[in-house]
Formats: C-alpha cells, structure tokens, sequence
C-alpha cells in the first residue's frame, strides 16, 4: 500500500529530534553497523572515489549528509565538499574541517547556486517515499555539472534476504513497513533524470543482526564478505547493500 503522506511530513524530517544526531552517529561506531562501516563499506567508497580522474580538484555536494561519515571520506581526496541536511541535530555531530561546509538547507527546494563535480547520497534512497525519491534526484541532476558522477548507495536489496523478508512483511500487513529498492528500480530512477549507471558494487552479504554482537563477530562478518564477492552470479541474490556509480549526461545524450 502506498504511502500518500506529504514528503515533506515524512523522512524529510524524520531526523528531527533534539539529541538524535547522537544516537544515529553512536550505531556506526560499534557492533554491526561499526563493523561494516569501518571494514566494508568506508574502503569500498574510499577506493570508488580515489579512482575517479582529477578527484583531487573535484567539488564534491554530499546529499543529505547528516553527521557527516561520507562528508569526511570526500574531504579525505577533494579539495572542497559540501554537505547539505534538513536536520541540525544530525549536523551538530559532523566533523568540522578546512575544506568542509555544512548547511542546514533542503536543497530540493531551496538549491545552492552551483553545481558539482562529485555528488554522493548514502542511506537516503531507500527509506524515501517514492515522492520524495523523484524530488531528491532531481535536485541532484540540478547540482550536477554534464559528466559528473554521482555515487549514491542502497542499503536495503530488495532480493536480499533482508529485503525479501521486508517485501512479505509488506504484504502480509498490507502496509510499508520497511522500504527497500532493486538495482533495476534505483538505475531507473537515476535515468529518469539524467544519470547513466557505470558500476555497481555489492556488499553486505552479512545478514543484518540488528544489535546483536558476538565474540568473534568482525572476523565473520569479513570472512563471509570475502565469499560474497566471489559469488558473481547471486551477488544480487545475497548482498544487502549496493553502492551505484552515476554519470552525469550531456542533454543530447539523454
């Protein structure tokens, strides 16, 4: 069942709350989210990134950066990056430094006056409704320079084992509890706009333990992602998270 809320009533301010900036940047420091951040997927961007052709000159825009994980990643190769949030509470936690700049602005109705090289947009897809999915990539093709690459992630599958879990508790409740996206669904979306798919990469064939920990627990979760990406042909099947590059298209190329 769809969700008719206004999108502005919904995840766009969802991150609202006093204090919650806090707690959201607390879950990647430890346990699964701290483990596949740190080992998984902060190399997998690392690497994304530093392969892309004068990365060291590129203007970065880092969509709906909340407390800032991929905003510093960017700071780490780009001599300049943006990082735009709805909400302050997320951005009262994000690292400050020289070639960094923070707003609190919803650039999907207020954008900035400049457009980008790079633009990334991690854990944000997924959990909008499809509204505001269309309004947010928008924006981003608005910020993009022609040729320039968007890197943007999902981090639920909707053939994942998780994803597929999510789909038939949909079902059976009738509503949307969980959102999730396919690489067919989110490669569409960005064409709508403008954008043309260049690479995916899969990661997070750990199934997502919530916050359940375990002696032992990294040393798993690396071995089992290890196998993972030697599995080519049920990557799609196995992996929870997706990370997509984009290339901004000319006009004529659309």
């Amino acid at each position: 069942m769809q969700n008719n809320t206004p999108y502005a009533e919904t995840y766009l301010k969802s991150h609202a709350a006093e204090g919650y900036g806090r707690r959201y940047k607390s879950t990647f420091e430890a346990g699964y989210y701290g483990i596949e951040w740190q080992h998984i997927e902060r190399p997998l961007l690392s690497k994304l990134v530093a392969q892309l052709d004068g990365i060291e000159s590129c203007s970065c825009l880092d969509f709906a950066c909340g407390t800032g994980r991929i905003t510093s990643l960017l700071a780490e190769h780009a001599r300049q990056v943006t990082g735009v949030d709805v909400s302050a509470a997320m951005l009262e936690m994000a690292q400050r430094r020289d070639n960094v700049q923070l707003f609190e602005r919803n650039i999907i109705d207020h954008p900035l006056d400049k457009r980008y090289d790079l633009l990334t947009a991690f854990r944000f897809f997924v959990n909008a409704e499809p509204e505001l999915r269309e309004a947010a990539m928008a924006a981003l093709a608005a910020h993009a320079r022609p040729g320039a690459r968007l890197i943007a992630n999902v981090h639920v599958n909707s053939w994942s084992p998780m994803g597929l879990l999510y789909r038939t508790r949909n079902s059976l409740l009738r509503r949307t509890m969980n959102r999730t996206l396919s690489q067919a669904e989110f490669i569409d979306l960005a064409k709508r706009h403008g954008f043309e798919a260049e690479q995916t990469q899969w990661y997070g064939f750990t199934p997502r333990l919530g916050p359940l920990t375990f002696p032992g627990m990294q040393s798993t979760m690396l071995a089992v992602e290890s196998v993972g990406r030697h599995l080519p042909l049920i990557k799609p099947c196995l992996a929870q998270s997706m990370v997509v590059v984009f290339r901004k298209l000319e006009m004529e190329e659309k």
